[in-house]
């Protein structure tokens, strides 16, 4: 038996969400997942996002170590999961992936991206407004590029306009950091950078275990494979998860 799970998705949203719904399972002592139940009142907003402003929250290093693929960082990784002292449930409900070799202690679940979870993606993610874009480019800056004063600067020059506005989708910040705009985008853009943004192929994740379909799960089943303790309290939040997702990509 393995101590702790991992969940890992590229489109990020649907991992906040596994996450938050195995961790209520009384197998696991960690918090490292939240549901806010006052975002449920709000449009384009991820009840389930586990983000967090904290300088120096466990995230951060998660999110550098899991972005290089470098093998001799990974011990980073499990100092974080076994720091807390029972069994816990780990990931990050968005960032990329490019460590190709991980033997970890924890059962790695890995959730493929279908048509729907890369709409609720868009949804919930990239399409949600940003309103202090300043603070969202520092927590990018800080995440991804761990404080880089050189991109910051590049990234303050080259984007100033977007400084300028009060309020953007973050799909436009997203082509800055990560889609290959080397100016702000504009709505014209939405189509285009929607495709560069949808998946072609898997990542690199080393998963134990794929997901085909995060919202078609047997619950049960999942549990028996990551040996942890399943209850009708987190089969009542899977399947009013699963509805209200549904509900916000019709």
């Amino acid at each position: 038996m393995k101590k702790h799970v991992h969940i890992y998705s590229s489109s990020g949203p649907d991992a906040g969400a596994l996450g938050y719904i195995l961790e209520m399972s009384p197998t696991y002592s960690s918090n490292n997942f939240t549901c806010n139940e006052d975002d449920f009142l709000e449009q384009d907003v991820d009840p389930y996002d586990n983000h967090s402003d904290e300088h120096n929250h466990w995230s951060h290093t998660f999110i550098e170590v899991q972005e290089q693929d470098d093998p001799t960082i990974v011990y980073k990784l499990e100092d974080i999961m076994n720091s807390n002292d029972g069994r816990g449930v780990w990931g990050i409900s968005y960032g990329a992936w490019d460590q190709q070799v991980w033997e970890s202690s924890a059962y790695k679940i890995g959730l493929k991206t279908t048509d729907q979870t890369f709409d609720y993606y868009w949804k919930l993610y990239a399409n949600r407004p940003i309103d202090d874009i300043k603070e969202s480019m520092d927590m990018h800056i800080h995440d991804h590029k761990q404080d880089d004063p050189v991109y910051r600067e590049y990234m303050y020059t080259t984007f100033a306009d977007y400084l300028k506005q009060d309020e953007i989708p973050f799909w436009k910040l997203q082509s800055a950091f990560w889609w290959g705009w080397k100016s702000c985008a504009t709505d014209d853009d939405y189509i285009k950078a929607k495709e560069i943004a949808k998946p072609t192929e898997y990542c690199d994740y080393p998963a134990d275990i794929w997901i085909e379909d995060v919202f078609n799960i047997d619950l049960l089943n999942l549990c028996n494979k990551i040996q942890c303790v399943y209850t009708l309290e987190m089969q009542n939040a899977y399947d009013f998860w699963v509805a209200w997702a549904k509900e916000q990509i019709k």
